[in-house]
């Protein structure tokens, strides 16, 4: 099976229960999947038909996309940690499932920046980019002209991500 959807037509619900799977529950990439899919879902408001049935019946759900990428990245996925700082960056507050213990999570700007410093010491072009973003306008750190050209001058060297 081509997971890029290649020679078929695209079937997010499809991917959603190929993933879950119980022999895919412990790989990171089948974990950071999932979050993804529920991180991109459309909210309740969507009304989009093309983005709509692109998804069926599937909607947006941040606790379960949160659960999924924290998993992800304890097992060192360096796509969720960035997935967790694009989450964080929404500062907003959500609650994971009860399974999970159900508590409230505020995000904030300053986690997010954790999360992409994270994936940018593992080599992650687009959390080197973010970095550079927050230090430039001090969301979330504290703001540095200097460290944002750094983190620049980096993503320009490294060129793009793959």
């Amino acid at each position: 099976m081509n997971l890029l959807g290649y020679g078929r037509d695209q079937d997010i619900e499809l991917a959603l229960e190929y993933f879950q799977k119980p022999v895919m529950v412990k790989d990171p990439r089948a974990l950071n999947a999932i979050g993804y899919i529920y991180y991109h879902a459309p909210g309740v408001f969507e009304k989009d038909p093309a983005i709509m049935a692109a998804f069926g019946s599937l909607r947006q759900n941040l606790g379960q996309a949160y659960l999924h990428f924290k998993k992800a990245a304890h097992q060192g996925s360096t796509n969720a940690k960035y997935n967790l700082g694009s989450l964080y960056l929404t500062n907003v507050t959500i609650t994971p499932p009860k399974s999970e213990g159900g508590e409230k999570i505020d995000f904030s700007f300053s986690s997010a920046y954790d999360y992409f410093r994270q994936a940018a010491e593992k080599g992650h072009t687009l959390a080197a980019y973010n970095l550079a973003i927050m230090h430039f306008t001090g969301l979330g750190t504290y703001q540095s002209c200097s460290l944002a050209k750094t983190f620049i001058q980096h993503v320009a060297n490294v060129g793009q991500h793959t």
